[in-house]
C-alpha cells in the first residue's frame, strides 16, 4: 500500500521515470529542431525580400506630370457628316423622243447658257417639213385662185350675169382655202419648233456632272441625257441633331 503522505515523485516507479525523461528529451529535440528551421527560413527569406525591393525599384516607369487648372468652362468639338453640291442641278432631257444624234460634251465640261448639248435625228422631221412646205404652197396657191375667182363673179354678179348664189360660192370656196393654208402653215410652224426641241440646250452656265446616254440611244420623251450642275455657287449639306441645328443663326462662322 502506497503512502498518501509521501512526495509525488516517490509515488512513480523507476520505469515509470525512465519514460518520462526519455519523453522529455524527444521532445527538447523536436523544439531544437523546428528553432533550428525557422531560423534557417528567416534568413533565407531576407535575401530574398530585399532582391524583390531592388527589382521593383528597376522595374518602376517614368512618368510625366501635367498641372491641372481649374476652369470656368470647357468645350467640346463636335463633326458632322455632309456633302458640298450645287445651288441648282437639273436633268436635261429631249421634249420629244427619237435617236440621239450627237452628243457633244462629257462629263466635267463647263458649258455656256445656250449652248448646243446634244442633238437628235431629225431626218423624220425634216422630211415632214418638205411635205407641210409642199401643202403650204398648195394652199396658198389655192387661196390666190379662189380670190381671183371671187373678183371675176363679183364682177359678172354686178353685170347681172351671175346669180347671188354663184357669189356666195365662191366667198365660201376662198374662206376654206384661207383655212387650209393657215392650218399648213401652223402645221410647218410646229415642225419648225420641234426642230428646234431636236437640239439640247443648257439652260444655266454650269459643268456636265453626268453624262446619261450615248449616240444611237432610242429615248423617250423627258428621259435624263445629261447631268448640269451650276459650276459657280456651291452649297453645304450637312446633317446634324434639331437641338443643335436650332442655336446656330444665319451668319454663325462654322470651322
Amino acid at each position: 500500500m502506497t503512502d498518501s503522505s509521501s512526495p509525488l515523485w516517490h509515488r512513480f516507479s523507476p520505469s515509470v521515470w525512465k519514460k518520462l525523461a526519455m519523453a522529455a528529451g524527444l521532445l527538447a529535440l523536436i523544439g531544437l529542431a523546428f528553432l533550428i528551421i525557422l531560423d534557417g527560413m528567416g534568413k533565407g527569406l531576407s535575401p530574398l525580400a530585399g532582391s524583390g525591393d531592388q527589382g521593383a525599384e528597376e522595374r518602376a516607369m517614368p512618368v510625366s506630370v501635367l498641372v491641372v487648372d481649374m476652369q470656368a468652362h470647357y468645350e467640346i468639338a463636335r463633326g458632322f457628316t455632309g456633302r458640298v453640291v450645287s445651288r441648282r442641278a437639273v436633268d436635261l432631257a429631249f421634249d420629244n423622243g427619237g435617236i440621239i444624234n450627237q452628243i457633244t460634251v462629257d462629263n466635267g465640261a463647263r458649258i455656256e447658257k445656250g449652248q448646243a448639248l446634244a442633238f437628235l435625228d431629225t431626218d423624220r422631221l425634216m422630211a415632214r417639213k418638205s411635205e407641210l412646205a409642199a401643202s403650204l404652197a398648195e394652199a396658198e396657191a389655192n387661196l390666190l385662185l379662189s380670190r381671183k375667182t371671187v373678183e371675176r363673179i363679183r364682177a359678172l354678179y354686178k353685170q347681172g350675169h351671175v346669180t347671188e348664189q354663184r357669189l356666195d360660192d365662191a366667198i365660201a370656196d376662198t374662206d376654206m382655202a384661207l383655212a387650209r393654208q393657215t392650218s399648213a402653215a401652223a402645221a410647218l410652224n410646229s415642225i419648225e419648233v420641234d426642230l428646234e426641241k431636236a437640239v439640247l440646250r443648257a439652260p444655266f452656265d454650269g459643268i456636265i456632272s453626268r453624262r446619261l446616254r450615248d449616240e444611237g440611244s432610242i429615248i423617250a420623251a423627258g428621259t435624263p441625257v445629261l447631268n448640269l450642275i451650276e459650276g459657280g455657287s456651291l452649297e453645304a449639306e450637312v446633317g446634324m441633331p434639331l437641338d443643335f441645328s436650332h442655336r446656330l443663326q444665319s451668319g454663325d462662322h462654322v470651322p
